[in-house]
């Protein structure tokens, strides 16, 4: 009496075909071609949310300068707070906290006192910022256009 070697329906000694088919075959050094394809994609999209984070925080600082500045132009009754003073408020508060990249921080400020400093008057500080950035922004700016960032605060005289 012989003994069956198999197990499971499976005879011993065959093989299930293991032939790839043509789609799933790979070619030798794909890999490394479809990385070089693909890493500047995700590089770029990766700088760009980096970016995009950093100027959304700079607009925020932009709009708090404006804040404080309105603020102590229209909380100083006697004597008033002159707009060299204004301005000089909502430029330290920027210089300190915007991130410029080591680029200098040219932050514009406009103030519009037309209605008067009387109480009830309202006082406009507006804050601009050109944004320069590290990449994703400096293209933007070659291709022609640039990133300004502006904030606008208006607050009632006291």
């Amino acid at each position: 009496m012989q003994k069956s070697h198999s197990s499971f329906g499976v005879t011993r000694g065959t093989r299930m075909n293991s032939k790839r088919s043509a789609s799933t075959a790979r070619l030798p050094g794909s890999a490394i071609i479809e990385s070089v394809l693909v890493l500047p994609v995700l590089c770029l999209l990766l700088f760009g949310i980096v970016e995009l984070a950093i100027g959304i925080y700079d607009q925020t600082v932009l709009a708090n300068a404006s804040r404080e500045a309105a603020l102590v132009g229209v909380a100083h009754s006697a004597p008033r707070v002159t707009p060299t003073q204004i301005t000089s408020i909502a430029r330290n508060y920027a210089s300190d906290y915007l991130i410029t990249f080591g680029a200098p921080s040219s932050v514009a400020v406009d103030i519009d006192r037309s209605s008067g400093t009387a109480s009830d008057n309202s006082l406009k500080v507006t804050v601009s910022y050109a944004y320069s950035g590290l990449a994703v922004a400096k293209l933007i700016n070659m291709l022609g256009g640039s990133l300004v960032l502006s904030a606008a605060t208006t607050m009632e005289y006291e």
